[in-house]
């Protein structure tokens, strides 16, 4: 897929333990125990920076050390609770009262929690995008470029699709370069024509791209400046010879029949423009 398809089409990404099983508290919170033993230290690891720590009882000497954390039972016949911030989560861990050496747990790796968990968000984030990316590709709407012949020796615009949202209208446009000079589009200024009869356009035109001569018969028609919330380019510069795609999202909804004006950088003999009706 071509990068402003990609863009327009968008637009518009193992829990494993040492510890015991863990558990579910009252209020939903998964609680992970930790068997201890006297003399022996455990070793809660987080795989980041260790925020703030607090243990429920002075049977335990609780030391944080950056992404980790060391935890030794000072009596027998105590257990508590132990709650740990990091700055993407809160773990809370239950002290088991100290027993056999044979039983305890040396380290809790608490590491492949943050794995998983990004894992798992990514693949969220992925399956939004290709559901959002599918629903785009068959709403985007086809814009009629027929009437715009190619120039031999300049930069031609051909708006390629139309895709409406709740929030935007996104343009997606093809620039072909058939100068002699490399060419770059910058960014477009985009105005609003209404031409003096109140009336932007024919309704035979909706969805099609105007010629210069079409604009022309606008007549003096009012330009009123529209604010784009992105506009991206696959290519900054367009060689002699090359195509570039882009995009344009506008943050506002337009009436049916509206025409809108894009201008471009200067190609060394004129403004590069485009003009279409919505």
């Amino acid at each position: 897929m071509r990068k402003a398809e990609a863009l327009l089409f968008f637009a518009l990404q193992s829990l494993f333990m040492t510890a015991d099983t863990p558990t579910v508290g009252a209020a939903g919170t998964e609680v992970i125990h930790v068997s201890t033993a006297l003399d022996h230290i455990t070793v809660l690891e987080f795989g980041e920076t260790v925020s703030m720590v607090a243990a429920g009882s002075p049977a335990f000497q609780v030391e944080r050390h950056d992404d980790k954390i060391l935890v030794k039972p000072l009596r027998t016949g105590v257990s508590t609770d132990l709650v740990v911030w990091t700055p993407s989560r809160r773990l809370i861990y239950e002290l088991e009262a100290p027993g056999e050496v044979a039983n305890m747990n040396f380290a809790v790796d608490s590491r492949k929690m943050v794995v998983k968990e990004a894992a798992q968000t990514a693949s969220r984030s992925e399956d939004v995008v290709e559901s959002a990316m599918a629903r785009a590709f068959l709403a985007a709407i086809p814009i009629d470029s027929g009437r715009v012949h190619e120039s031999r020796d300049g930069i031609t615009v051909r708006f390629e699709h139309l895709l409406l949202s709740k929030r935007y209208v996104y343009l997606h446009y093809s620039m072909v370069n058939r100068g002699t000079r490399t060419y770059c589009p910058g960014t477009p200024a985009v105005e609003g024509l209404v031409s003096g009869r109140g009336r932007p356009s024919p309704i035979s035109s909706r969805r099609s791209q105007l010629k210069d001569e079409d604009v022309k018969k606008l007549g003096k028609a009012v330009r009123v400046a529209i604010s784009s919330a992105m506009v991206e380019m696959s290519a900054s510069e367009i060689k002699p010879g090359a195509t570039a795609e882009g995009i344009v999202a506008l943050p506002q909804q337009f009436e049916s029949g509206s025409v809108l004006d894009l201008t471009f950088s200067y190609n060394g003999k004129q403004s590069v423009h485009a003009a279409l009706v919505l």
